[in-house]
């Protein structure tokens, strides 16, 4: 904010010897306060520029914070994700060994229900 006031005393200067005199050394006098001027709006423009700068950077630490994150979730779904594809197949499995055990059952069903057909037809 100095700089800003800065630049604005310049300016009124500048105007008040451009309307009090017209000689070499007046214009002259005048060129170096415009010089001046562009020195202190050249500092705002800088401390302007450092701000968004900052401010970027602020923004760009919290999105990598956020990707961050987002990563360790990804990961840890993944790993939720392979733990249920292992109980996914060791239920596959598991249920493969019931069917055979029930296939097995149901023969000797049909094996005992013959044998007792056969014994009441003798």
């Amino acid at each position: 904010m100095e700089e800003f006031y800065c630049a604005e005393q310049q300016l009124c200067r500048l105007r008040q010897n451009a309307a009090s005199s017209s000689s070499a050394a007046a214009m002259a006098g005048a060129l170096e306060s415009v010089a001046r001027v562009y020195e202190h709006v050249g500092s705002l423009v800088r401390f302007a520029c450092a701000d968004q700068v900052e401010e970027e950077l602020e923004e760009s630490v919290a999105l990598l914070d956020a990707c961050a994150a987002a990563r360790d979730s990804l990961r840890a779904m993944r790993a939720c994700a392979l733990d249920l594809e292992k109980q996914l197949r060791t239920l596959g499995d598991t249920i493969q060994l019931l069917e055979d055990g029930l296939e097995l059952l149901f023969r000797r069903l049909v094996q005992c229900r013959v044998f007792l057909l056969n014994m009441c037809s003798s």
